[in-house]
């Protein structure tokens, strides 16, 4: 025997058979609210430990793609997996001693040491801008200077001509 539900709406029939003197719903709803009469309601899922087995329901928990954890088994896991990670000397993160790069004497993470590259980078920026900036205007001053010297020398000869 089927279960009818109907549409508290309309009064229509949402999932089951029509039964004699019923008619289909009309009012767009195409879900019934709630779980369907015979399944289990979701919420009354049991939540376990995925590791130990503790029931967890209304304790504090942790979810991932193995299901749920309790809180000890979670922080014990993470300490596993961690293994001999250090901290970074610069930012404190937790990286693979193998990780470590050194910069001006200091072992750091590879986010640190990109950042203090750049930051190196920059400062030093200034600085080959300026000389380039000189020499360019040392070529323009003496370019100058020989435009002048050669007008000049024209100017005497038309002088010079003149008279």
């Amino acid at each position: 025997m089927e279960t009818v539900v109907k549409c508290s709406e309309c009064g229509g029939v949402i999932v089951g058979e029509t039964a004699e003197g019923l008619v289909r719903c009309t009012c767009n709803k195409t879900q019934p609210s709630g779980p369907l009469p015979g399944m289990p309601d979701p919420v009354d899922k049991p939540r376990v430990c995925c590791q130990c087995g503790k029931d967890l329901a209304r304790k504090k928990r942790f979810k991932d793609s193995l299901g749920y954890w309790c809180e000890a088994c979670h922080y014990s896991d993470k300490k596993a997996k961690r293994g001999d990670h250090v901290p970074c000397n610069v930012c404190g993160r937790l990286i693979a001693p193998d990780k470590q790069e050194l910069f001006d004497g200091v072992e750091m993470c590879s986010r640190c040491y990109r950042q203090r590259k750049d930051e190196a980078r920059k400062a030093r920026r200034p600085a080959m801008i300026d000389h380039a900036y000189r020499g360019q205007e040392k070529r323009k001053v003496i370019g100058l200077a020989i435009l002048a010297a050669i007008l000049l020398v024209f100017i005497v000869l038309s002088i010079l001509k003149m008279r």
